[in-house]
């Protein structure tokens, strides 16, 4: 499964749906249009103050918007960090 930027389902879904242009977005989160446009092409993360903008502006949980982000995060590929995982040995927990 392929997972998408949370920004970037803002910019494909949301804003066209609402007709809302990349400025109006900006202006009623209180961001400036250069924020906007780097979350919107997925080069910026949402933070907990993003995700609280967010769930005000379309009227759901800023929680959303966090689970989003870090599925993302989760899936996306890493191939160095990948290789560092496999070296790293679990441990148990002492009881």
């Amino acid at each position: 499964m392929q997972y998408i930027h949370p920004g970037e389902i803002i910019k494909e879904e949301f804003l066209p749906a609402m007709k809302m242009s990349v400025a109006e977005f900006a202006k009623r989160i209180f961001v400036s249009r250069t924020t906007a446009y780097r979350l919107l092409n997925g080069k910026q993360d949402i933070s907990t103050d993003m995700a609280r903008r967010l769930g005000k502006l379309f009227g759901d949980d800023a929680a959303l918007w966090l689970r989003l982000q870090i599925d993302y995060d989760l899936n996306k590929p890493n191939p160095e960090l990948e290789k560092e995982l496999k070296a790293i040995k679990t441990i148990k927990a002492v009881a």
